[in-house]
């Protein structure tokens, strides 16, 4: 099929003879035959909806639209059939760009997917295409690659990036026995992952596959609409019929099919619940039909999750509390030390803001991360650990009772995430750090709070 012929490239061909039209009669009065053939060759797609319509035997707008353009034609009209020509053809180009949004998210979305994977076969690995995937493969995934498929992780440790899938903007940590999802990123690390849902299957394809079937969900609005549609067009062919029999004015007749085929109800509110779907899934927002976009206009009470969505996700330095006779120089090398190589937000946060105080930094002798619950290193034959209460229950590090206090007091007035410091087998600090908040975000609960919804927030932090 000749690429003319297709959205959006027959519309903008369409328009832009019928402009060059209107412009050459402006220019040189009385020469609108260039114009007739541009209203001509534009109603085509009209006439062919129409005729598609009475082969089924049912009633459409293009039928009214063609009787429009027939009369317009038969009256010497070629203005008035050049407008309605131009009018179709611009609302034929905004349905396009409403569908092609929708499309565009998916592709968008399935480009997550990489196209190629590390596949183990006998001692080594073969690369193979995505599609040839299969349940229960062994496939490594390295530091930096996306992930294919899902599935379980069998070996090794990394740090995951899931947005694209699930909008946390802080990485998890993935080690034995957790699940992967296709279309997340690896950025740390490298494991090996069991297959349990390849192609099709997979978290990622089944999102877009949600995507493309949300229209078939209607909403109430849609339905209703539908059901006018079905009543209104025979009462304007009806109402068309008797104006011309009373007045025998065929324009009048004309003029009423044509107003009648903006039909807003019919026609609008599909397109409008299109497009908001279409805008949704650019952001990020799966919306699985028309249905659930009516049901936001009851919504009373609105869950949030705070990170990435109140916030940036990016963690920041707040406030440090010291043990007293810790000296000041000591404790932030060997924070410093701990964090130097941390791939987690938190121990990203808390190395700058060491960094900041330490000056050259060397390397940790020593690493093991416990996950969960924070990481201990060797620096400069000193044991450091970084983490939460379990991590000192863990090394038997006793708390001192103002240093309790203290905790709670900044996890109290910083929210966010308040990590406990030992050096040398030794309660040495506290060292608290938040994430960022989004500037609109406040802005954004107060609207919403105006519109009578309550906000409740769900976090993982400690207050």
């Amino acid at each position: 099929m000749p690429f003319f012929t297709k959205s959006p490239y027959r519309e903008y061909i369409i328009a832009l003879f019928v402009v060059a039209g209107f412009s050459l009669d402006t220019v040189h009065p009385g020469t609108d035959y260039f114009l007739l053939i541009a209203a001509a060759i534009g109603s085509l797609p009209t006439a062919y909806g129409a005729l598609e319509s009475i082969l089924k035997k049912k009633i459409n707008i293009d039928t009214f639209n063609v009787f429009a353009l027939a009369v317009s034609f038969a009256t010497g009209q070629t203005g008035s059939a050049a407008f309605i020509v131009l009018m179709l053809d611009f609302a034929s180009l905004l349905d396009w760009r409403t569908a092609a949004r929708s499309r565009n998210a998916v592709e968008e979305l399935l480009r997550l997917k990489p196209v190629k994977a590390l596949r183990v076969k006998g001692s080594g690995t073969e690369e193979i295409r995505a599609d040839a995937i299969r349940e229960r493969d062994i496939l490594v995934i390295e530091d930096g690659a996306g992930v294919p498929a899902d599935g379980i992780v069998v070996f090794g440790r990394g740090l995951m990036n899931e947005a694209s899938v699930t909008g946390e903007s802080v990485p998890a940590e993935k080690a034995v026995g957790d699940k992967l999802l296709a279309g997340t990123l690896n950025e740390s690390g490298t494991m090996k992952m069991r297959v349990i849902r390849a192609g099709k299957d997979s978290t990622l394809e089944r999102m877009a596959e949600l995507i493309r079937d949300a229209q078939k969900n209607k909403s109430r609005s849609e339905r209703l609409a539908d059901r006018f549609a079905v009543i209104f067009l025979p009462v304007v062919l009806l109402a068309g019929a008797l104006i011309y029999i009373f007045t025998r004015n065929i324009l009048m007749t004309a003029a009423l099919f044509l107003v009648a085929c903006a039909d807003d109800m019919a026609v609008a509110i599909p397109l409008a619940v299109t497009a908001s779907i279409g805008k949704a899934a650019e952001r990020g927002v799966v919306v699985k039909g028309g249905e659930w976009l009516d049901a936001l206009g009851k919504v009373k009470t609105l869950v949030l999750d705070k990170t990435g969505t109140l916030t940036y996700g990016e963690f920041a330095f707040q406030n440090v509390f010291m043990e007293p006779g810790v000296k000041e120089a000591d404790f932030w090398r060997s924070v410093a030390i701990a964090e130097k190589f941390s791939e987690h937000p938190v121990g990203r946060a808390i190395y700058k803001a060491a960094a900041a105080h330490a000056g050259e930094v060397p390397d940790p002798l020593d690493i093991k991360t416990h996950k969960g619950s924070g990481i201990w290193v060797r620096a400069e034959k000193i044991e450091v650990a970084i983490g939460d209460e379990s991590l000192f229950a863990e090394f038997k590090i006793a708390i001192p009772a103002a240093a309790k206090r203290k905790l709670q007091e900044k996890r109290s007035e910083y929210g966010g995430t308040t990590v406990l410091v030992m050096i040398g087998k030794k309660f040495a600090g506290l060292i608290s750090v938040a994430d960022v908040p989004r500037k609109e975000a406040q802005e954004s609960m107060r609207e919403l709070k105006d519109l009578g919804v309550k906000i409740v927030m769900f976090t993982g932090d400690n207050e």
